[in-house]
């Protein structure tokens, strides 16, 4: 049995919640027993049950977190260098902030996959009620007429008379060839790191910025920081932070290996070298975070706006083709009676 994964929406509130408890001095034990005691996910249910018995044995909120066995890694190292340096509700607080900065992606992301597979299918649609429903009426005319339908229209009857026989079979068929095909090119795309995308080098531009930002906030170096967002990447742009992380640790400086990483814009460097140098890295970190966050968002509604009218277009123009197509030869053939 899969075992069950928190979402990024339920990680950010876990992480506020906790971030208040520790403020106002609330023992964890008691606030994940309130968080499950109405809770009706029987796993997630389990989860606070896990964690609140960490608790009552005395043992650290990472520690707690950890024996969920659910939280990701990430956010449980993260925290325990907080707690070590006395930070530990500004880490959660940072912590939450990343979460829903990776729900804004999440969202732009499905609608940028779900929109157009929508599109396609009120596409698809109309064209099968073309070809199955409207095309079978001017066969009939045609045929009182003895006549026959243009050969273009010819065939695309047929192709409908033959959907029509195979009834649901067909649209189930396709669905599944759609299913395999988008799951297909998501997996493609999580194990392909050769030539990542520029959604995938903004996304690991605003989670570099972010785990920097916590680094900062929770009392660690630059290097420590580039190594927890080389945990957030995959393929080549992990390599790439974790070379950056090497050179930290080797002393270079951050503003020529965020450079090397070819994450970030020269305009978005030189800001950095000007804010690093006045000390003010989180606030940085935390501006150019959102930043790239916010050009992820455009870059897929941007993506999603040319493919619309794209689709409009061709829908309108093989159905408008199609219509004359068949009308105007009838037309001829009435004006001739």
């Amino acid at each position: 049995m899969r075992s069950f994964r928190p979402d990024v929406n339920m990680l950010a509130s876990l992480c506020e919640t906790l971030a208040e408890a520790v403020d106002v001095g609330i023992p964890a034990g008691e606030v994940f027993a309130a968080l499950g005691e109405g809770e009706k996910n029987p796993a997630l249910k389990a989860l606070f049950a896990r964690m609140e018995g960490a608790a009552e044995e005395g043992r650290s909120l990472t520690d707690c977190l950890s024996a969920g066995g659910a939280i990701p890694a990430y956010m449980t190292r993260m925290l325990s260098v907080g707690e070590a340096t006395g930070h530990g509700a500004k880490t959660l607080r940072r912590l939450a902030a990343f979460w829903h900065m990776r729900a804004r992606v999440a969202r732009a992301v499905r609608s940028a996959v779900i929109y157009p597979v929508c599109l396609a299918a009120v596409l698809l649609a109309v064209l099968y009620v073309v070809a199955g429903q409207v095309l079978p009426v001017f066969h009939g005319v045609y045929s009182q007429l003895g006549a026959t339908m243009p050969g273009f229209a010819e065939k695309i009857f047929l192709a409908g008379e033959a959907l029509r026989e195979l009834g649901w079979i067909l649209p189930a068929g396709l669905a599944g060839i759609a299913v395999v095909v988008l799951l297909t090119l998501l997996l493609v795309r999580k194990n392909s790191g050769r030539r990542p995308g520029k959604v995938a080098r903004l996304q690991a531009a605003a989670d570099l910025c972010a785990a920097l930002s916590m680094a900062s906030s929770a009392g660690m170096d630059a290097a420590r920081g580039l190594a927890f967002a080389a945990d957030l990447a995959e393929g080549e742009l992990a390599r790439r932070i974790r070379h950056a992380a090497d050179r930290a640790e080797a002393g270079d400086s951050l503003q020529e290996i965020l450079a090397e990483t070819g994450l970030f814009r020269g305009m978005d460097l030189r800001y950095l070298s000007v804010c690093v140098a006045a000390g003010d890295m989180e606030a940085v970190m935390d501006t150019l975070s959102e930043r790239y966050t916010a050009l992820v968002e455009e870059t897929l509604n941007r993506r999603i706006s040319v493919i619309e009218p794209v689709a409009v277009l061709l829908l309108s123009a093989g159905v408008g083709l199609l219509l004359l197509g068949v009308m105007l030869p009838l037309l001829g053939i009435l004006s001739v009676l």
